[in-house]
């Protein structure tokens, strides 16, 4: 489970609906797919009451929890509505199964798409983990490859190759395997992943955010039902605090270099 950055500015934009046109809505999905995020549950029963001819699907999202994820992609697939898949920044995992529900698939030209064997955590003994392991390629099989291969038209061997690989695609490179259909304007959202949370996650991608600024501070705080001076206030002791503490790990790596050097002395 990743822990939320406090001071990360979420807005409307998580899994949310809102009318694009006369007979347009767009799903925003910006969100992992878990029960701290995005829950089929939650979402499923509003994409089956929709009743415009188009969906927008706008995704930026890690992927999550792999049955979730199944029945989202299968609500959209199970819709009249010509369903249109934009992968904003990132559909990575099983939000990139999500993408595949979409009759087109549209990806910014600064997007990436990520596909690989599903994982799970298992606790008890050696039946239990068999188990684990015989439901995850069933999973693969039943699900994942079926929907990559329709999608791509690429051959079986090629999409578990991806996926054991955990294959991260660029814009271009997803359209040329066929993961997409067409590049559109980069969206101005940024793609982010947890470090750690992936193998093969490019490096641009995990790279930690700056500090926030004295006005995302503040906001974040009125955000959370302070008032504007308690708010400023607060922002400016946070950004104290920050600068207390980026010293004392500047003084512990200096301590760290100091012990490196005695003990390879």
């Amino acid at each position: 489970m990743s822990i939320r950055d406090p001071f990360r500015r979420r807005g409307p934009l998580r899994a949310s609906l809102r009318a694009s046109g006369d007979d347009e809505m767009t799903l925003f999905i910006y969100d992992d797919i878990a029960p701290w995020g995005i829950m089929a549950k939650d979402l499923v029963p509003e994409i089956a009451a929709l009743t415009a001819g188009t969906i927008h699907v706008r995704i930026n999202s890690q992927g999550g929890d792999v049955m979730d994820g199944v029945a989202i992609y299968n609500a959209l697939r199970s819709q009249a509505a010509k369903v249109v898949a934009h992968v904003d920044a990132l559909a990575a995992s099983i939000a990139s199964l999500i993408a595949m529900a979409g009759d087109e698939i549209l990806i910014a030209e600064n997007a990436m798409l990520m596909i690989h064997d599903p994982w799970g955590i298992t606790i008890g003994n050696a039946a239990d983990h068999r188990k684990t392991a015989d439901l995850l390629d069933k999973t693969s099989e039943a699900t994942l490859i079926r929907a990559y291969m329709a999608q791509t038209e690429q051959p079986e061997a090629e999409i578990k190759q991806w996926m054991a690989d955990e294959t991260w695609f660029t814009a271009e490179e997803a359209v040329e395997a066929g993961f997409a259909d067409a590049i559109e304007a980069a969206a101005g959202v940024a793609a982010h992943v947890d470090a750690g949370r992936f193998r093969n996650a490019p490096a641009r991608l995990t790279a930690p955010a700056g500090e926030p600024t004295l006005r995302e501070l503040e906001r974040a705080l009125r955000d959370a039902g302070l008032s504007r001076s308690r708010a400023a206030a607060g922002a400016v002791a946070a950004l104290e605090a920050l600068g207390g503490q980026r010293d004392a790990d500047h003084a512990l790596l200096e301590g760290l270099g100091q012990l490196t050097l005695l003990v390879r002395s």
